[in-house]
């Protein structure tokens, strides 16, 4: 079993800080539609932040483990905020994957290793809204 520490201290206003041991202070913030500051991280990006980072890291984890090369990854998450039974709650998490491959074999191991994210993210395993992740696989220098 593992465990991850965090602790999150009130500074002002509707300000604060997460502390987490060893690593750099981060600032938070509701968001400003929650009346929250412009400019500081707020709980509902670094959610989404969260499930984007461990796609990157499965995707990382399984590249290694299958020896697929890449040359570039880049994932950009959309969390969706609507009503359900009378609560704000995130209703979907929508991923966009893009990988650069320095060939078409790769582009090949690179797609395999993009299907096993689904069954393998932590993250969006433990959270209880639909995660989509769309992806494409381009490759870096055609004709290589």
């Amino acid at each position: 079993m593992q465990s991850y520490a965090v602790t999150v201290v009130w500074e002002t206003e509707k300000r604060g800080t997460v502390k987490i041991a060893a690593k750099p202070d981060l600032e938070i913030s509701p968001p400003p539609e929650f009346g929250g500051h412009e400019g500081i991280h707020s709980p509902e990006e670094l959610f989404v932040a969260s499930v984007s980072a461990c796609t990157m890291g499965t995707f990382l984890a399984f590249a290694e483990k299958t020896r697929t090369k890449f040359d570039s990854f880049q994932c950009c998450g959309k969390g969706i905020l609507d009503q359900v039974k009378g609560q704000l709650r995130f209703t979907r998490i929508d991923l966009n994957v893009t990988v650069r491959v320095p060939s078409e074999r790769e582009r090949t191991h690179a797609l395999h290793v993009l299907d096993l994210i689904s069954n393998h993210c932590l993250v969006a395993n433990s959270i209880n809204c639909v995660v989509d992740m769309q992806s494409e696989v381009l490759i870096s220098h055609p004709g290589s």
